[in-house]
């Protein structure tokens, strides 16, 4: 029996104080690894956000990250990793 695995992206906004949190609408479900990626990839580059992370939640133990995207870099003014 093969085990379900969901893959979710959680775009992370930054708050007018400057702290860094998770999007108010929580994390997104994907099918699949590659579209967790690339989701992950477009939501770290639209405004509003500055990064995504997507990960495989461990059913026993942690969680799996499979991509952490890019993210806005205010004083090098460039997207970095």
């Amino acid at each position: 029996m093969s085990e379900l695995v969901t893959y979710l992206v959680l775009p992370l906004a930054r708050r007018d104080d400057g702290v860094i949190v998770e999007d108010n609408h929580g994390a997104v479900e994907c099918a699949s690894a590659e579209a967790a990626m690339r989701l992950a990839e477009a939501m770290a580059h639209t405004h509003g956000y500055v990064a995504a992370m997507a990960f495989a939640p461990g059913q026993y133990g942690p969680a799996e990250v499979v991509k952490s995207a890019t993210f806005w870099c205010p004083k090098r003014q460039a997207w970095v990793n």
